[in-house]
């Protein structure tokens, strides 16, 4: 688990949660888009591991940007049903990828 001074966002992507919690407010902190980008992609690495991809189409098996796709999903409950094992494994993921850093951090003070 994190540690109790860096709150991971339970919603959105892991990307973006890197991002927030590690990426840089200014171009030139070339130390934090680093450590941003192999965080990210250690988390897209595992996803594609654990789930065999990281595209919501690959995920659900149809394309919800398409008309046709999106009735599927409709029918077939597909965001009920199949997203919230995604986005709970994308938690877990997050977690363990991020747990290195935040102990390092903790143990740094």
């Amino acid at each position: 688990m994190p540690s109790d001074n860096i709150k991971v966002p339970r919603w959105g992507s892991g990307r973006s949660s890197t991002g927030l919690l590690f990426g840089s407010t200014n171009p030139d902190e070339k130390e934090a888009k680093d450590l941003t980008y192999v965080l990210t992609r250690e988390f897209i690495a595992r996803s594609v591991q654990k789930n065999g991809t990281v595209s919501c189409t690959g995920l659900l098996g149809c394309d919800i940007s398409t008309d046709e796709g999106l009735a599927r999903a409709r029918e077939q409950n597909l965001t009920r049903t199949l997203c919230p094992c995604y986005v709970k494994d994308a938690v877990e993921i997050l977690e363990e990828v991020l747990a290195s850093v935040t102990s390092a951090q903790s143990t740094m003070r």
